[in-house]
């Protein structure tokens, strides 16, 4: 995870955390309410949010590398 560490050093423990939580909810929402997809949705909203904010790190900093 090299890659992830040079982006954002939070980020990738945030996200598995936050990845995790949501899981735990899922469970939670299909095992209590009957509610089956709603935390799997939240896991892959989260998922690509992060991806979008971890690009757009990456490209801020390569504009502030090449002025």
């Amino acid at each position: 995870m090299p890659w992830a560490q040079r982006i954002a050093p939070g980020l990738p423990w945030l996200g598995a955390y936050l990845c995790n939580l949501l899981c735990l909810l899922a469970w939670v929402g299909d095992a209590l309410l009957g509610i089956h997809q709603l935390g799997w949705i939240l896991v892959a909203l989260l998922t690509l949010g992060l991806v979008v904010v971890g690009l757009l790190t990456l490209e801020g900093r390569k504009r502030r590398q090449t002025r």
